[in-house]
């Protein structure tokens, strides 16, 4: 197990196959409505607090998982209490996507016109404009679509950094 503790609100741990099956967690299972899930990452907050590293759930805690090539990645951001908001927890799973990054609009739509409509989203971000197309996604279509833009590669969750940092926009 790999700890990263990126600010005092901001964790990231990452989890390779064996210790993924000794927690009885599964990428494409995780649900937090599903309480062997929640028992799971509970315990494995517990697990982070007994290796130093202080999380502190006290109000909203937001936990994104990203597919690795043998694990997964998870990212608690526990963020401090406010008078008005109520206790929640939420589980964002990173939908598989493939992103592409263009530097005008019409090369947007030149790319996109290779691609097919349904679940794809596109944003804008100063200048930059992306095309995110969810998996599985036919591979021809996104080598024609990159000959208008570039592959974006991120170190991190793709989709919701562009929700994030992004304005989206209508195709």
């Amino acid at each position: 197990m790999k700890i990263n503790a990126i600010n005092e609100y901001r964790v990231e741990v990452e989890l390779d196959a064996a210790e993924m099956e000794r927690l009885g967690v599964c990428f494409d299972t995780l649900d937090w409505a599903d309480i062997e899930t929640r028992r799971a990452l509970w315990s494995l907050l517990g697990q982070v607090r007994d290796a130093g590293v202080p999380v502190n759930p006290a109000g909203k805690l937001l936990i994104e998982a990203c597919r690795l090539k043998n694990g997964i990645r998870l990212c608690f951001t526990a963020l401090p209490p406010r008078e008005k908001d109520l206790p929640l927890t939420c589980l964002k799973r990173e939908e598989a996507a493939s992103a592409l990054r263009f530097a005008s609009f019409a090369d947007l739509l030149r790319g996109a016109a290779f691609l097919p409509r349904e679940g794809l989203t596109a944003y804008r971000r100063g200048d930059t404009y992306y095309l995110l197309a969810p998996e599985p996604a036919d591979r021809a279509a996104l080598a024609r679509a990159a000959e208008f833009g570039e592959p974006v590669k991120t170190a991190g969750l793709t989709k919701p950094l562009l929700e994030e940092y992004c304005i989206p926009l209508a195709l």
